[in-house]
């Protein structure tokens, strides 16, 4: 199995994104739109 597809409500739960690259970036812009807690651990930033 490629993809495990999950639904969950993640409104006001805490969400820990681990990475500073693009697609870190992108998954945190994600959850932040869905109303996540986010966290995000990196060593450094961006590109």
């Amino acid at each position: 199995m490629d993809y495990l597809p999950i639904f969950m409500k993640i409104e006001q739960q805490h969400c820990l994104i681990v990475g500073g690259g693009a697609v870190a970036a992108r998954k945190a812009d994600l959850f932040i739109k869905s109303g996540a807690i986010v966290t995000v651990v990196a060593p450094k930033l961006g590109n």
